[in-house]
């Protein structure tokens, strides 16, 4: 599996949002891979990351923040081993046989049979949601969007339009890739969630 940070637009302008941003993708980006290390290194490995960026001057300081953040509390993973940075515009990173998916918590859900092959995540952190932000960008770049069929769990107050955090919508992915069960790989990852984030397990209830 290829999972895609997408980092190509709602990126903000302004200083202190756009620190707040990245400071943000930094940690959820370094709880998966410490988290998944073991996955992104085996051999095979389960999946690969790649953020992309628009320009240097945008993946620069998130890879400087995670590289700090890895070498203070995991010396031991080694960011190239674990993640790639590209500027490469999507057309051209994803031709059309790498079949990719744009995940969009306002698309119709994913088949849950299998993993895809190649999955967007929007590096979206926003304190109030936009709704079809990210299903207009993938529209934007003729790439298929879905939602991850999130109410087939037992969790109650799951639903499929829930914006899940960056680190466990990946962990979710590759726990799925590995394991083979989507409802599996929910239970896994939205345990770690709450473990992370008690007060607060899910942003959307009905």
């Amino acid at each position: 599996m290829h999972i895609v940070l997408d980092l190509t637009y709602g990126f903000p302008s302004q200083a202190r949002p756009r620190k707040e941003r990245v400071n943000a993708l930094a940690r959820q980006t370094v709880n998966f891979l410490q988290t998944k290390a073991a996955d992104l290194t085996s051999d095979p490995p389960a999946a690969r990351l790649t953020v992309v960026g628009r320009s240097e001057a945008d993946l620069e300081p998130l890879r400087s923040r995670v590289s700090s953040l890895l070498a203070a509390e995991s010396p031991s993973l080694s960011p190239p081993s674990l993640l790639s940075y590209s500027t490469v515009p999507l057309p051209s990173l994803l031709p059309p046989s790498s079949r990719p998916v744009y995940l969009s918590p306002d698309a119709p859900p994913l088949p849950p049979a299998a993993p895809p092959r190649t999955v967007l995540i929007g590096g979206i952190i926003d304190r109030q949601i936009k709704p079809n932000r990210s299903l207009n960008h993938a529209a934007s770049h003729a790439i298929p969007s879905f939602c991850l069929p999130l109410s087939l769990s037992s969790l109650a107050e799951l639903r499929d339009d829930e914006p899940l955090n960056v680190d466990t919508v990946m962990e979710l992915l590759v726990a799925w890739e590995r394991g083979g069960s989507f409802v599996g790989a929910v239970g896994e990852a939205m345990v770690r969630h709450e473990g992370r984030h008690p007060g607060r397990p899910v942003h959307k209830t009905s």
